[in-house]
């Protein structure tokens, strides 16, 4: 089939100047768009009319502020577009060659220029907290404001500050875009982080999600939270925990991936209430061990704290009620840290990372 589409297009090609096509397969290796199939789909293929479009884009080996490069232009056409910020690989059409209609892109840009339900902090005030949806702010332990010092698109962010000091708590809560309670709910955000927080025995979170558990444990656990966030190594962590009839339930998996800093990262979460599932992505790549399949972690990665664990090691998601983004520390932060949050998304299906603007 390769070798038939070439031919045709060399024929199509001279009679109009005899240029070179040039092959570019592309693909996107992530769970948010399907594989295309290598012999046909990802090739460079003909419009209705025989007009080719610009093929794919290449992979991206690492999770960078860049995608994978855009694809070659194909017979007049121009050339595919870069991927988006930390995907694995790019694969975005390229648009027609003379008299076809552009090839689709198989991932949309997702900025919150265009996209309901997206906070990119552009409608709201320099050096004050953020309204709506924003709310239930928790400021014990530092500040929280919006801040025209660092943005990944626009001309604004929210800065977040947490101060040395025990159990710091510096967060905010959202309404959920209309959305809770949700069986199944899904948050991003574009988050820059000055240094990886530091302090003996130190965890920490950047994204909270957690309802009443009641139902789901028989009564055992109360309030319950899951939230991702990373360690006094600068690594990955997820936490699981709270109110337990008897105690406190207080659990964790502490992955190996190391946390972005001093850039622009993609961070994404996803809860699922009927399957007890947590999925945890950064940069576009899914963390497998932090997150939960079926209330059960990855086996030798996932703990709960001794005297600690009312549900023998099974992590029971509630319906979603709450949601919140911002530092919340567990034992002492030795130095101060400070997080840029933008580009937030919370909605019912994942959306991925967004390209640069």
């Amino acid at each position: 089939m390769r070798a038939f589409l070439i031919a045709n297009a060399l024929l199509y090609v001279c009679a109009v100047g005899c240029a070179s096509p040039r092959d570019q397969n592309g693909h996107m290796d992530n769970e948010v768009i399907d594989p295309q199939d290598d012999d046909e789909d990802s090739a460079e293929s003909p419009t209705d009319d025989g007009t080719l479009v610009g093929g794919g884009g290449n992979s991206s080996d690492n999770a960078d502020d860049n995608g994978g490069e855009g694809g070659y232009a194909a017979m007049g056409g121009q050339a595919g577009q870069a991927a988006p910020v930390g995907m694995d690989a790019g694969s975005m059409a390229g648009t027609a060659g003379m008299g076809g209609q552009a090839g689709k892109a198989p991932v949309e840009e997702i900025l919150c220029t265009a996209q309901a339900g997206c906070e990119g902090f552009e409608s709201h005030t320099t050096g004050s907290r953020p309204g709506t949806p924003w709310k239930d702010f928790e400021t014990p332990g530092g500040t929280i404001v919006v801040d025209e010092s660092r943005a990944f698109s626009g001309k604004r962010s929210v800065k977040i500050l947490a101060t040395a000091g025990d159990s710091r708590v510096v967060r905010m809560g959202h309404s959920g875009n209309g959305l809770l309670p949700a069986d199944k709910l899904y948050a991003r955000m574009m988050v820059w982080l000055d240094a990886a927080p530091q302090g003996n025995n130190l965890h920490w979170n950047w994204i909270r999600m957690g309802g009443d558990a009641r139902g789901e444990s028989g009564g055992k656990l109360h309030d319950v939270t899951v939230a991702p966030g990373g360690s006094s190594t600068g690594t990955s962590w997820t936490h699981y925990g709270g109110g337990a009839s008897g105690g406190y339930q207080d659990c964790f998996v502490r992955g190996a991936q190391k946390l972005p800093t001093g850039r622009w990262a993609c961070v994404e979460m996803m809860v699922n209430a009927q399957t007890d599932d947590v999925d945890i992505w950064i940069d576009g790549k899914h963390d497998d061990l932090t997150s939960v399949a079926g209330g059960a972690t990855v086996p030798g990665i996932g703990a709960c704290v001794p005297g600690h664990d009312f549900t023998m090691g099974r992590w029971l998601i509630p319906k979603i009620n709450r949601l919140a983004f911002g530092f919340s520390m567990a034992h002492t932060l030795g130095a101060s840290r400070t997080m840029w949050i933008d580009e937030v998304v919370v909605g019912g299906s994942r959306v991925g990372c967004p390209r640069r603007p």
